[in-house]
């Protein structure tokens, strides 16, 4: 998936955009060269500025998406950035192949600290038998896996480790 640049389309791609527009091309509102970007990495199949509204007086883009994915994926793209440019196997342009396994990493990465609390969390009130067919259920039973596994990049699993993050310090906090 991270290999055909999959990773990084859609809203996945409008929540990305904040990380290369800061880091790399030091400039959060102009989005200048993203016409090279969206050649090369297309975000949709229908739409040349996905996710970026321009500002009719001052021609200046801005993205529709809140910063909370790309604060969660801030370190793991700081880490595909450097990868980048040391091995010089794909353009440092914050869109290539590593920062797109990045983002997936990011993705299961956060999924598994969430389910880690949430069985920390269970384990409190239920046996593990129990609590390993209710993560289970979690897991196969809800959209969790299709976020992970075919739409990594999207705010989904990111909220789920919030909740569960949440659960779990309130608990620690009041017993």
């Amino acid at each position: 998936m991270w290999q055909k640049n999959r990773v990084l389309n859609w809203d996945a791609m409008g929540y990305h955009n904040y990380l290369p527009s800061i880091i790399i091309y030091n400039n959060l509102l102009k989005y200048e060269g993203y016409d090279k970007i969206r050649k090369t990495y297309p975000p949709s199949t229908n739409a040349a500025w996905y996710a970026l509204a321009q500002h009719p007086k001052t021609g200046l883009r801005v993205n529709k998406y809140t910063s909370g994915v790309a604060i969660f994926n801030l370190p793991f793209f700081l880490v595909a950035h450097q990868i980048t440019k040391i091995s010089k196997s794909y353009p440092a342009d914050g869109y290539s192949q590593y920062y797109q396994l990045a983002t997936l990493l990011s993705t299961i990465l956060f999924v598994l600290f969430g389910l880690l609390m949430l069985r920390s969390f269970l384990r409190f009130y239920f046996k593990d038998g129990l609590v390993a067919i209710a993560l289970t259920v979690i897991v196969f039973g809800s959209n969790l896996f299709y976020y992970c596994a075919y739409q990594p990049g999207l705010g989904h699993p990111y909220s789920f480790f919030l909740y569960c993050a949440i659960l779990w310090l309130t608990q620690k906090l009041f017993l």
